[in-house]
């Protein structure tokens, strides 16, 4: 029996394993060359439906592309049409985030202020770039620097 092929499955499917390789999902049990039961774990569908978008025989649904962009860590764009060079996107620790938010909002009540929201977004913003970078987020500092400036 000839199974008919995507050819739009068959490019998703490239970037997937391309992808997965790079990420470090690998399996030699797999012709294919990656784990499909990460895949499958990811995805949230069986082993078999896994291995059917790895082999290119048939196109993950958008939610299922989403959840695997973003599994990979890998822009959407790129894994859906191929979009991009497919390099990792840069990924957003929600953590660190969460740090400068409450950082930034202990600031404001250590220096008796109250920043616009889209102050707070700008200064968080600047604050997440300096922690990714390793710099220390310290309320106190942050504080002193808006009083200085109100």
């Amino acid at each position: 029996m000839r199974k008919h092929r995507d050819v739009s499955a068959e490019g998703v499917a490239a970037r997937l394993r391309k992808a997965c390789q790079r990420a470090g999902h690998t399996s030699a049990r797999n012709k294919s060359g990656v784990d499909v039961s990460a895949v499958a774990k990811a995805a949230g569908c069986s082993y078999e439906m896994a291995r059917r978008y790895v082999d290119g025989l048939a196109s993950p649904s958008p939610e299922v592309m989403r959840a695997l962009a973003n599994w990979l860590r890998i822009p959407l764009a790129w894994l859906a049409y191929g979009e991009g060079d497919g390099a990792t996107a840069s990924a957003v620790d929600s953590r660190m985030l969460q740090e400068c938010l409450a950082a930034v909002q202990e600031a404001q009540e250590i220096a008796g202020v109250t920043l616009t929201p889209a102050r707070v977004a700008a200064l968080v913003s600047a604050l997440y770039r300096e922690a990714a970078d390793g710099a220390p987020v310290a309320p106190r500092t942050i504080a002193a620097s808006l009083r200085a400036l109100s």
